[in-house]
Formats: C-alpha cells, sequence, structure tokens
C-alpha cells in the first residue's frame, strides 16, 4: 500500500495537471497578497491623513486658546481704552474750536483708537483745507480764546 501510494504521488508530481493546478494555486495566493498589501497601503495613507488632521486640529486649538486668552485679558482694558478714547475725541475738538494744529496730530491717534482701515485713514488724515487756511484759522482761533480770556478776566473784575 505504500508503494502504491509513493507511485501515484510520483505520477501525480510528474504529471504537467498537477503542476498546472499548483501554479495556479500560487498564482491565485499571490494575487490575494497583492490585494492584501493594497490593503495595508491603504490603511497607512489613511492613518498618515488622520495624523495629520490631528496635528493640525492641535495647532488651530492652540492659537484659538491663545486668542480666547487675549481677548480675555483685554476685556479689563476695554473701559480704560474707552475712557482714553473719550479723553483723546475731547482734546480734538477742543484744539479744533481753538483752530490750534495740535488737532492734527491728534488725528493718528483717532485712527488707531478706532481700528481705522487703509481707505479710511486715508480719508481722514489727508486735509482737505490748503495750508494757508488752516494757519488763518489757527490764527482765529487763538484770537478767539484770547478774547474770550480777556472778557471773562473782565466780567469777574466787574462783578
Amino acid at each position: 500500500m505504500c508503494s502504491l501510494f509513493h507511485f501515484r504521488l510520483a505520477q501525480e508530481l510528474t504529471s504537467t495537471d498537477s503542476i498546472t493546478r499548483l501554479a495556479e494555486q500560487q498564482a491565485l495566493r499571490e494575487v490575494e497578497m497583492k490585494k492584501h498589501q493594497q490593503k495595508v497601503q491603504q490603511a497607512n495613507q489613511s492613518l498618515l491623513e488622520v495624523q495629520k488632521m490631528l496635528e493640525m486640529s492641535y495647532a488651530q486649538e492652540k492659537v484659538l486658546k491663545d486668542r480666547i486668552r487675549e481677548l480675555e485679558s483685554s476685556q479689563g482694558r476695554s473701559h480704560m481704552s474707552g475712557d482714553y478714547l473719550k479723553h483723546v475725541v475731547l482734546k480734538y475738538i477742543e484744539y479744533c474750536q481753538k483752530g490750534d494744529m495740535k488737532s492734527q496730530s491728534l488725528v493718528p491717534v483717532l485712527c488707531t483708537l478706532l481700528n481705522l482701515n487703509a481707505a479710511e485713514r486715508k480719508l481722514v488724515e489727508h486735509s482737505s483745507i490748503p495750508a494757508p487756511l488752516q494757519h488763518l484759522n489757527q490764527a482765529a482761533g487763538a484770537a478767539g480764546a484770547w478774547f474770550r480770556g480777556s472778557n471773562g478776566e473782565d466780567e469777574s473784575s466787574h462783578s
């Protein structure tokens, strides 16, 4: 019985049918192996993409937390900046009423406090009044202030 088994095994190994069948089985295994390798590559690629997205998410979270801290710390200063804006506006109006050229030095400060963009700054910073008229206005404002000051003194001395 053993010899019959060996004989059939030897026949099977030498026959072309068995070789063909074994080659087909090996080809199927190779195709299956390539499919698994592709799946592994796709999984690795997906993992890399997820890791990149996670890193971006962490970076964005850090930026947002920093911005929140910045806004929270500036919230306490908003009242102070409001008082400062009020003071600058009052000085600007006072200088304009007197015709004082110092009012022009406050324009950039007002632009900053009001967060004006470039177009708005250009509109506000460039005076439409010619320089000679500005000087005349300043002189008239100074004379008016002097006149009001002298009238105030006269009125108080006459009372």
